[in-house]
């Protein structure tokens, strides 16, 4: 049959021109799907319907049989966004992607455009995320499981959670009847200090130093107690979060399969 080129000239018409979008074969005279006038020399004639249509046919129909002889025709976007097709797809448009028509003018193979260092960006970070909230849910999962193993009722998980409140009270109890014998020791010492002005001048040094550690042994156990009471805020917000866990897990454990 011939080169595609050579089969696109023996049909009348050079070519078909339109003011916006158009649809074209590379080696070939473009074809187009709106309003339309073929240019035959230096003269334009307008297109009617009844002649876009059998000329369209006949485009296609030569196409199709030429493509039988041929590998698949491959169809691609070139950088005025016209669509052209041809048996290969320029290099400069590879990155664009193209799609490839057998004989039947079926589509059979579709290659996506290459994309952009922006959208494989994208890509990856979705990915990320999506890998983070299965990790999450995995995790979910387990805390759920140790949570059902590890209390039968909610009354035990509450009780659990009283213990360990309490121990931490007692904890808070035991520091501040310490802090209390030490504000006893630093009353006396600060005295002895006063009457060692008054008679010396100036109070000893020993006497001094002794001071300083119970001043500090006291902001420390000050520090303790803040911590302690932080903790048990902690410790109520976890509770308090697994047993609202608890219950809906119990609730959804009660609900009948249909």
């Amino acid at each position: 049959m011939g080169s595609l080129n050579h089969w696109v000239k023996a049909i009348p018409a050079a070519e078909f021109t339109v003011s916006s979008g158009r649809f074209g074969y590379a080696g070939m005279p473009r074809f187009w799907t709106a309003e339309m006038s073929v240019v035959a020399g230096n003269r334009a004639m307008p297109i009617t319907k009844k002649k876009l249509s059998a000329i369209t046919a006949t485009l296609l129909t030569g196409l199709l049989a030429w493509g039988g002889a041929h590998a698949g025709i491959k169809c691609w976007t070139n950088a005025e966004g016209v669509k052209e097709c041809g048996n290969t797809v320029p290099p400069e448009f590879i990155q664009g992607g193209h799609s490839e028509v057998n004989e039947q003018g079926i589509t059979t193979t579709t290659v996506d455009r290459a994309k952009t260092a922006e959208e494989l960006a994208l890509e990856k970070q979705a990915l990320q995320e999506q890998d983070e909230r299965k990790k999450l849910a995995k995790e979910q999962a387990n805390r759920d499981r140790v949570l059902l193993h590890t209390f039968t009722t909610e009354n035990d998980l509450i009780l659990a959670r009283d213990e360990k409140l309490a121990a931490i009270d007692s904890r808070i109890k035991h520091t501040r009847q310490t802090a209390e014998n030490l504000h006893e020791q630093l009353d006396r010492l600060e005295e002895d200090a006063a009457s060692q002005e008054i008679v010396r001048g100036s109070a000893d040094e020993e006497l001094l130093n002794a001071i300083g550690s119970v001043q500090s042994q006291l902001e420390e156990n000050a520090l303790f107690i803040a911590e302690r009471e932080r903790e048990k805020d902690s410790l109520r917000a976890k509770y308090d979060a697994d047993l609202t866990r608890y219950r809906t897990l119990k609730a959804l454990s009660s609900v009948p399969f249909d």
